[in-house]
């Protein structure tokens, strides 16, 4: 009895294009390829560099599963009746796509954290700082923001800028070998995350009234951003040199641009900060303004403003001087 004839050159499995890169994964292949008759089964032989492997399986197609990740893999196919085998197939020569990597978060966090509001640094205004395990030498990424944002050509722990405030970004990432411009599936489940508000500048103090002990601060009206309609700012307070969360002084619609304190605490250096609240999103505190209040009311006789200025983000401007009251 002759040997079986020669099989067809194997391939990917499919109907069309799309189907059979769809059989084309990081860890797996499943392949078909021309039969023939009179055959009882079929032999694959795998080549992987300089590891050569066989398989013995019925009719294709055939899943070929625990593969090594974007490696190049040479594929035959023989026939065998009985105990004779026909000869080898012509050779297919197929890479698997490189590993999908795990979802990106924010750096600060676990793997496991999915809280979109994390109170980490990398979570700011406009930008978002990003990580997650590489998945081999070669390798680059595609991070996904949604809405057509694809950053291109990226790595692991980057800061990611041109974000919008207080959005929410459903995050994915896929690695690209850089060679063969071959590309992993999207990380999936996605990864939400949301930015921060924005940080109101330009605190600043416009004066003291001594007589009703009381502190007039300003600061800069708030550009536009989404959810700005429902946010609110709040002023906090702390001891200058605290580092401390400040303690919320005030709250207010973001139209209101100044407060005033009454029964500023005299003889006492006090911080104030200024952050803005979209719900549970807050943006991070600005940077501090350092004020040097009087050392006695208007009873006493002696004040520290000659003495001792603020010191701030903003620099203060004193009320009217022509009215003794005021300092």
């Amino acid at each position: 009895m002759p040997p079986p004839p020669k099989p067809g050159t194997p391939k990917l499995a499919g109907s069309n294009a799309s189907e059979r890169e769809k059989n084309r994964k990081a860890s797996s292949l499943k392949i078909t390829w021309g039969t023939v008759t009179p055959v009882d089964s079929y032999q694959i032989q795998i080549n992987v560099g300089n590891n050569v492997t066989h398989v013995n399986t019925g009719a294709p197609p055939k899943l070929l599963a625990n593969r090594p990740d974007n490696t190049k893999h040479i594929i035959r196919v023989r026939a065998k009746k009985g105990d004779l085998f026909s000869p080898f197939s012509d050779a297919f020569s197929v890479f698997t796509r490189p590993k999908t990597p795990d979802r990106p978060r924010l750096v600060g966090t676990a793997t496991t954290a999915d809280d979109p509001l994390a109170d980490v640094k990398a979570r700011a205004a406009n930008s978002l700082k990003l990580t997650w395990p590489s998945v081999g030498s070669g390798i680059t990424y595609d991070l996904d923001f949604g809405g057509g944002d694809v950053r291109n050509g990226v790595s692991p722990g980057e800061t990611f800028e041109d974000l919008e405030p207080n959005k929410l970004y459903q995050l994915r990432v896929r690695a690209r070998d850089e060679a063969r411009g071959d590309v992993s599936d999207f990380s999936s489940p996605l990864r939400k995350v949301r930015t921060r508000p924005p940080i109101p500048t330009g605190l600043s103090r416009l004066g003291f009234d001594l007589f009703f002990q009381q502190i007039q601060l300003n600061w800069d009206s708030v550009s536009t951003f989404p959810g700005h309609k429902q946010s609110k700012w709040q002023l906090g307070r702390r001891k200058a040199g605290s580092t401390s969360d400040p303690q919320v002084l005030a709250t207010g619609n973001l139209s209101l641009t100044h407060f005033i304190e009454t029964n500023y605490p005299l003889g006492t250096q006090q911080e104030y900060l200024i952050r803005i609240a979209a719900g549970k999103n807050h943006s991070f505190w600005s940077p501090a303004l350092t004020v040097n209040g009087p050392i006695v009311n208007l009873l006493g006789i002696q004040n520290s403003f000659a003495i001792i200025p603020d010191v701030g983000a903003a620099v203060p401007s004193l009320l009217d001087q022509s009215d003794p009251f005021r300092l």
